[in-house]
């Protein structure tokens, strides 16, 4: 393999790398989310619901993050095969994490819109 094709073989798998990273943080943000829309249903937290819907602005930045990244890695990489796949996968995901950063804010959505209900025994 050529000095060329090996440094730029090398660019790929950082930048690659790095999105991952990206995406593991956009991972963790929707894991706060996800546990703050929780706790805020359980305890009728209408502060904590608040928070879980202003946080949505950082979910969604790292989303945007993530998928500009991704965007220039398939525009200078033009990756084939397992790494094309992998790359596709990462977009999935991104997708549906933010996706699931959305869910979390309905979820706070309703419970500041449920206080009129009785409380569920199960909870």
């Amino acid at each position: 393999m050529s000095e060329a094709r090996q440094a730029a073989r090398v660019s790929f798998q950082e930048e690659l790398d790095a999105l991952e990273l990206e995406l593991r943080l956009e991972g963790e943000l929707v894991l706060r989310s996800l546990r703050g829309a929780v706790e805020a249903v359980c305890t009728q937290d209408d502060e904590l619901a608040d928070e879980v819907i202003a946080f949505d602005d950082d979910v969604d930045g790292q989303y945007a993050v993530v998928a500009q990244g991704i965007e220039l890695l398939l525009a200078r990489q033009t990756p084939v095969a397992s790494d094309l796949r992998l790359v596709l996968a990462l977009l999935h995901d991104n997708l549906h994490l933010e996706r699931m950063g959305d869910l979390c804010v309905t979820i706070a959505k309703l419970t500041k819109l449920s206080h009129e209900l009785a409380p569920d025994a199960s909870m």
